[in-house]
């Protein structure tokens, strides 16, 4: 028998939190009991079977600008310790917060959420069937691009003083890191990367190397990715929650 799965988690990648107004602690709670139930179901379908299920939760966590934990990150360790270690069947559930790389416990990464000012690079083309091309709200998007006010050219704000989003570092490559330390030093157990983002795919890969009982699980996706077939061929099997 597998010692245990280890299920390493993109959370907001997967957690199909609403997006209209912030997540609740109830929104959370519900979120990481989906996750919890559909890997026990998943257990049943493996073989050896884990005697534990063991969720480690992925997601910018510590915010640059406060210097400390989210309010997410502080809600999901309320839960976690409220609510786990649960005694359910078939096997034992574990959740933890993944502030650390697992092969260095004692060193949080920090500046894992940071905001992210102006706009992205964009690629722009007004479509051929525009009713409005002479005045165009593209053109603005445009202007903004080149980072100041589209309308009034004695304006100060700038693009970065405006428009600003949040965005997560280090999420994919600590699963990448986490994913090849369990597979080169747990043999026994199995690991499943939760996530429907392909830039968690060179770490499956990397570690099929050293580790047979590899997997992908997505969430409300029936396809694992483009490299479905190398996924296969690297003998890493697939799961659709």
């Amino acid at each position: 028998m597998a010692q245990a799965l280890h299920a390493l988690v993109d959370y907001f990648n997967v957690a199909n939190l609403p997006t209209h107004r912030r997540p609740t602690y109830a929104d959370h709670a519900g979120a990481l009991d989906r996750l919890v139930s559909t890997l026990l179901d998943h257990t049943r379908n493996l073989f050896p079977k884990p005697e534990a299920l063991r969720l480690r939760l992925y997601g910018g966590w510590h915010d640059e600008r406060s210097d400390g934990a989210t309010d997410a990150r502080e809600t999901l360790g309320a839960i976690a310790r409220r609510h786990y270690p649960a005694g359910r069947q078939p096997c034992r559930v574990f959740v933890g917060m993944a502030d650390s790389l697992m092969a260095l416990p004692r060193h949080d990464l920090q500046h894992t959420l940071r905001l992210w000012h102006g706009l992205p690079p964009l690629r722009i083309r007004r479509p051929d069937s525009c009713a409005h091309s002479t005045n165009c709200p593209l053109d603005d998007l445009r202007q903004w691009q080149k980072k100041r006010c589209p309308r009034h050219n004695d304006c100060p704000v700038k693009t970065r003083d405006a428009i600003g989003a949040e965005r997560q570092k280090l999420v994919d490559t600590a699963i990448v890191a986490d994913t090849m330390y369990l597979a080169r030093y747990h043999g026994r157990d199995w690991v499943a990367v939760v996530s429907n983002d392909d830039d968690i795919l060179p770490g499956l890969l990397s570690g099929a190397a050293d580790h047979e009982r590899l997997m992908l699980a997505t969430v409300a996706r029936t396809q694992p990715s483009a490299y479905a077939g190398l996924l296969t061929r690297m003998s890493v099997a697939y799961a659709a929650l």
